[in-house]
């Protein structure tokens, strides 16, 4: 009977050894374990990104059909869609329909991050492609003024080569220059606009995603380069006039590089 005694007390040490020795493992307090769980919860899946994506490819195109009808082109017909000017406005317009395509779509399949992804939208909008396109398109206007005005001609040379360099030189210099300035100045601006609207003061950084959003402004300035190199009607302001095979490529591919900025304001979170 003693040595039953015994061992049944051992058998209770060592279970309440056991149950000390889990809880000194387990340090994560209550509220902080129910914190993880929400935030687990809160990722998106990829079933979500995926109809993201779509709500703003929908949206992006919904807005190429509509420049295309105002210029009198079916863009569902490539023969018509090649002959699709993409400029400055269209761009806006393309942009607005992917961020309100992108916006829609995150906040349909993701509630809970409706303020994120509506501030998010602003900085896309406002820091990614108003300023910096505004700032590319102002940029080249003012110095193809300043050319006409004070009839500036770039050196030349024998070689053909080294004459388009010569050429394009300084519209590649003002474009970058233009896009690195629109760039600063449009962060800060959309930081400003997003603090006063939600009243936060929030400094929302240029992050590398933000990259991707300046391809349009990339592109618009390779359109002016290839305007400059083989000059047709149209004004620099719009990006029209894009006659050669290198600013024709470079306008085609602005649509789906702004699929970019909605995407990345419909995941915000």
């Amino acid at each position: 009977m003693l040595i039953s005694n015994t061992f049944s007390n051992i058998n209770q040490i060592k279970s309440l050894q056991a149950q000390v020795s889990f809880q000194k493992r387990d340090k994560t307090p209550a509220f902080a374990k129910n914190t993880l769980e929400e935030k687990e919860a809160e990722f998106l899946s990829q079933n979500q990104k995926v109809q993201i994506f779509a709500a703003t490819a929908i949206g992006m195109i919904t807005g190429l059909a509509l420049c295309g009808r105002r210029q009198g082109v079916n863009i569902f017909k490539w023969e018509e869609f090649k002959n699709l000017k993409i400029g400055s406005l269209e761009i806006l317009g393309l942009a607005v329909g992917s961020l309100v395509g992108g916006l829609t779509g995150g906040i349909a399949v993701d509630k809970t991050n409706k303020r994120d992804k509506i501030r998010e939208s602003l900085q896309q909008f406002v820091g990614n492609i108003a300023f910096p396109l505004g700032f590319v398109a102002t940029g080249n206007m003012l110095y193809d003024a300043a050319v006409k005005k004070f009839d500036l001609k770039p050196p030349v040379f024998e070689n053909k080569i080294a004459n388009a360099i010569s050429k394009s030189a300084p519209v590649v210099a003002v474009t970058a220059g233009s896009l690195a300035l629109g760039i600063v100045v449009g962060n800060k601006v959309a930081n400003l606009v997003n603090n006063k609207i939600f009243k936060k003061d929030e400094e929302r950084k240029i992050k590398m995603s933000d990259l991707a959003a300046h391809v349009d402004d990339t592109l618009l300035g390779a359109t002016l380069v290839a305007q400059n190199l083989a000059p047709a009607q149209g004004t620099l302001a719009t990006g029209y006039g894009t006659a050669s095979a290198i600013g024709s490529a470079a306008s085609r591919l602005i649509p789906p590089a702004l699929i970019v900025p909605g995407y990345v304001a419909g995941t915000a979170q």
